[in-house]
């Protein structure tokens, strides 16, 4: 069953998605072909415009992606849509994961495409040796750069699947509400990212009285060192990872209702 939940909760969100995609990686291409021909005026003003589409289609994607999954959550759980599920043979957690996959895996799709969008973009502009340059300056090599890379689009992409979960606390806690529901999600949402936002300053600061390079980040505005970077980034990931599972348990609990078993 947990299967047939989330077939249906990805072709919802991605039947809005899929119109982002197309766009972005058309725009992107398009945006290449004018770069080609860009000593023509005409050219390289479509150029600027279509770069001023993309950054904006970057935004769009995340931003729909995000809404999209909380609007599914509302729609499924307390809407008209809640009936049928309440009716499901399925087990309040298996519903929940389902929603926590489908964050997941949409949010990758969306990186994916982000990513492949940029690549067209920046082919033709030999940017290569000027990234090589930047992060050698900070001690990174070029054979390790698309380790990197990856490291820092999973580190962003634990931290977006934090915020989202963090909307689907604050939309179970708001709807406990009988009146004001959309707003009182808001804030329980805003009070808990706030929450842990501090906790996490909290955890790097406990770091810093063990590793006085890291207490440093808190007294001076200098380039951390390749080293700390590496340990706040150990560090964010291992919270953020605690941080999903934990609430994960605590939104399952949450989201008591008769018709689940």
């Amino acid at each position: 069953m947990l299967k047939k939940l989330l077939k249906y909760d990805l072709k919802n969100i991605y039947k809005s998605q899929i119109i982002f995609y197309i766009i972005a990686l058309v725009s992107a291409v398009l945006m290449n072909i004018c770069y080609l021909k860009i000593e023509i005026k005409i050219f390289e003003i479509i150029y600027w415009i279509l770069g001023f589409i993309n950054i904006s289609l970057i935004f769009a994607i995340i931003i729909n992606n995000i809404t999209r999954l909380w609007l599914r959550f509302i729609n499924n759980l307390y809407k008209d849509e809640s009936y049928l599920t309440y009716t499901l043979p399925v087990t309040k957690t298996e519903i929940y994961l389902s929603k926590l996959l489908t964050t997941i895996i949409t949010l990758f799709t969306s990186f994916l495409v982000i990513l492949i969008m940029l690549l067209i973009i920046v082919y033709p502009l030999d940017l290569l040796p000027k990234l090589e340059t930047i992060f050698e300056s900070i001690g990174i090599t070029s054979k390790n750069m698309i380790v990197t890379g990856i490291i820092l689009i999973i580190t962003y992409g634990i931290e977006m699947i934090h915020l989202i979960q963090i909307g689907y606390t604050g939309i179970i806690l708001g709807h406990k509400k009988n009146n004001n529901k959309i707003l009182n999600s808001l804030i329980y949402g805003i009070f808990c990212y706030i929450i842990i936002s501090l906790l996490s300053l909290l955890v790097v600061y406990i770091i810093g009285l063990i590793n006085i390079d890291v207490l440093e980040l808190f007294k001076t505005n200098q380039m951390p060192t390749k080293e700390v970077i590496k340990l706040l980034i150990t560090i964010i990931i291992i919270f953020y990872i605690f941080i999903v599972i934990t609430f994960s348990i605590i939104n399952i609990k949450l989201k008591h209702l008769s018709y689940y078993q």
